[in-house]
């Protein structure tokens, strides 16, 4: 599951943008490590990084999400923690939620209705892939948004420029919602 790598590294990433801004535009320097900002309580955000309210609430809304998310990496990394069976459906792969197995990733999340489990308790991976992306993308959006709040504007380069993404796989990224609801790849 190097799944879990790409969003801490990510949010890294998330991190380190949002604190060359800041320290560009208040010239107060942040953790440039997503898990080390989110150690941090409100008070701290406030006195000690001069934090509006915006960016503390989108630091706040997305810690639990990124905590799971790192935990499950730092356990596949760190402890040797895997999946022990990944299954292959007819409607797609599935992970058992509850077993002997001992699944490390359905114990972090509760996002599969029990009219969308299988038999045996399997869950889909379509969905788990489906949660993650649109979390994630929300925190992007939360922090674009709280950013643009926090920072004084800048002059637009062209109110005629449009930006349109392009790849095989950005489809999936649209459909997210779909897959979370559906769960199951239909037959």
């Amino acid at each position: 599951m190097n799944f879990f790598s790409a969003i801490r590294s990510a949010f890294d990433s998330l991190q380190f943008l949002i604190s060359t801004v800041w320290n560009i535009e208040k010239k107060t320097s942040l953790p440039r490590r997503f898990s080390e900002i989110i150690k941090c309580d409100t008070s701290d955000f406030k006195q000690k990084y001069d934090l509006p309210m915006p960016l503390i609430s989108s630091y706040q809304k997305y810690k639990d999400f990124f905590d799971k998310c790192k935990q499950i990496r730092d356990g596949i990394h760190h402890l040797s923690i895997d999946t022990k069976a990944v299954f292959c459906l007819e409607d797609g792969f599935a992970l058992q939620k509850s077993s002997f197995l001992n699944e490390p990733i359905t114990k972090y999340f509760d996002i599969w209705a029990p009219e969308k489990m299988k038999e045996n308790d399997l869950v889909s991976i379509l969905a788990l892939y489906a949660y993650l992306n649109k979390n994630f993308l929300e925190s992007t959006e939360s922090f674009s948004e709280s950013l643009k709040e926090s920072v004084s504007k800048v002059s637009l380069i062209s109110s005629e420029y449009k930006l349109f993404l392009r790849g095989p796989y950005l489809n999936h990224l649209v459909d997210s919602e779909k897959y979370l609801e559906e769960q199951w790849i239909p037959k």
